[in-house]
């Protein structure tokens, strides 16, 4: 089968943004630097006390992040931006009540959220690029859709749920501590006897839990009650013979693969229509590098000095890429 997509590079644009947010001191800025306020999001402080935030400075923290991934990769890549927008399409809240509960932000991210919606806009205009975002869509189900159909393709998060979509031609590059940590088909798939495929994956995840998604593991008395049962047995059964589970096992094992998987994206044709609708508009967006005084529009006032470096960045990429 003939691949949609070659040499790119899909980047968890939530991700980025949210660590650049806490690398940026949440974008709290001094009033005083600023001749008119106007712009900057007003909030609070651990204290209480009052702040400012330039959402501005964040678009700033997140474009450097970017310059450097394409330095870093030798420019040879074409950038896939991917950014969530919900987890209702495949993992209804109303249903998995649960699901990534503790996840709570409070005022001070509306600063995050304006960076992500306004980037989301921004990069397609100036970079030769797709920028996705689809309603109900998570960026790891994006990133499954791009995996499958690239003949070379580099996954770019610190998720560990992206494994899923690590293939023979796709790579996760996991930036963790300092240094990229590279995930190959062998290390995933090949080096673990128990994980042979996306959906082994997906069900030893179901099995184990997440704490960080809020998925529960499966309970020890209720492992206990089938005879305490290694996941590979579970497993193997559930894929080859689920009449043989008990049906509490079977519906426990059901209800968190369906939280787990990331395939689900690969039979919806609806999602895929939009993707391709999308991507043509972001073609269709692209001008070239902005002057200057555009650029400023999008940065902070203080830095001015940035433009050079990152108009030189850009322009070589643009090059290789439009």
């Amino acid at each position: 089968m003939d691949k949609k997509y070659n040499n790119i590079l899909c980047i968890d644009m939530s991700w980025v943004v949210i660590r650049n947010f806490h690398a940026s001191n949440k974008a709290v800025v001094d009033p005083e630097d600023y001749d008119d306020i106007s712009g900057l999001l007003e909030t609070t402080d651990e204290d209480g006390n009052k702040v400012y935030q330039d959402y501005k400075k964040l678009n700033t923290s997140v474009l450097q992040s970017i310059l450097k991934v394409v330095r870093e990769y030798n420019y040879e890549y074409k950038l896939v931006f991917l950014f969530d927008r919900g987890s209702y399409k495949y993992r209804d809240k109303k249903k998995f009540t649960k699901y990534k509960s503790n996840r709570t932000y409070d005022e001070k991210f509306q600063c995050c959220w304006k960076s992500l919606d306004y980037l989301k806009d921004f990069l397609p205009t100036i970079m030769s690029c797709y920028s996705i975002q689809i309603p109900g869509v998570e960026a790891d189900d994006l990133g499954m859709y791009y995996s499958v159909n690239s003949d070379r393709c580099i996954l770019y998060s610190s998720d560990k749920d992206w494994l899923q979509s690590v293939t023979k031609t796709t790579e996760l590059h996991r930036p963790v501590k300092g240094a990229i940590e590279i995930n190959t088909y062998a290390d995933v798939f090949e080096s673990n006897e128990l994980v042979r495929t996306p959906e082994d994956f997906a069900l030893l995840k179901s099995l184990e839990g997440d704490t960080s998604d809020v998925i529960e593991a499966l309970p020890k008395d209720v492992r206990k009650t089938f005879g305490n049962l290694k996941n590979e047995d579970i497993i193997k059964l559930y894929k080859d013979s689920p009449s043989e589970l008990d049906i509490e096992l079977f519906e426990w094992i059901s209800s968190n693969f369906q939280l787990s998987r990331l395939d689900h994206i690969l039979e919806d044709t609806e999602t895929q229509v939009l993707i391709k609708q999308i991507e043509e508009e972001n073609i269709e967006k692209y001008i070239g590098n902005q002057n200057d005084v555009q650029m400023l529009q999008v940065l902070s006032s203080s830095d001015i000095n940035f433009l050079t470096y990152f108009l030189g960045v850009l322009g070589k990429y643009n090059r290789l890429h439009n």
